[in-house]
């Protein structure tokens, strides 16, 4: 296996987990909840498995008979049968419903400011996903050209850069928010508490939140 180069911390956690399980591998269910190594859940798994293969180079397989993925060799993931694609006319796929769209775009009606600009960005989200699910079969239309084949890999390997990064700043928001509960909570839960504890929980809530810096969540 090549050597990983240097990792995020959910990265390391992923990596970490495919050794300790070998053939047995890992599931979305070992990253939910109470995790398998003990720490905060990692909603974005997939996400991690295709950091780990792309930056990482790392060999990892996905077995849909056990629905778990797993790491194996350079040599073993090479041997493994790909699934060839039907070569079909674009569709609707069920993860970008069309009614999505219309209800994205009546709520924003009704809405104003910088909620109804937020509803409008999330519609433009869902329609670039059905475009990319739609050209994925027109690719192999005998009238594409060869030379924008070309192209549209780059323009999808920008995008990809985009939904990583937009990915990345969504786990960042909802642990904020988090972290934010966490805060309120400290300071809010008086009951039992003597003074001096009171006093004690809202200092180290202030600490907290400096270090935190979610002060745009105010």
């Amino acid at each position: 296996m090549t050597p990983p180069k240097r990792m995020t911390e959910k990265s390391r956690r992923v990596y970490a987990a495919l050794l300790a399980r070998g053939e047995q591998g890992i599931t979305r269910e070992d990253f939910d909840g109470t995790t398998i190594d003990g720490g905060p859940p990692i909603r974005s798994l997939t996400a991690e498995i295709t950091r780990l293969r792309q930056e990482q180079n790392q060999p990892i397989v996905f077995d849909k008979r056990g629905n778990f993925w797993q790491l194996t060799t350079q040599e073993k993931a090479a041997k493994r049968p790909r699934r060839r694609r039907a070569k079909k006319g674009p569709k609707e796929r069920p993860y970008t419903p069309r009614s999505r769209v219309e209800e994205l775009k009546e709520r924003a009606k009704k809405e104003s400011g910088e909620y109804a600009k937020w509803l409008a960005k999330r519609r433009s989200v869902v329609n670039f996903a059905r475009s990319v699910a739609q050209i994925e079969p027109m690719i192999f239309w005998k009238h594409a050209p060869d030379d924008e084949i070309s192209d549209v890999m780059g323009e999808l390997l920008d995008a990809y850069e985009a939904v990583t990064r937009a990915l990345a700043a969504a786990e960042v928001r909802l642990d904020d928010e988090r972290t934010k509960e966490t805060i309120a909570n400290m300071i809010e839960n008086t009951r039992g508490r003597t003074e001096y504890e009171i006093a004690a929980a809202k200092k180290l809530a202030t600490l907290k939140r400096a270090k935190a810096d979610i002060s745009y969540l105010r």
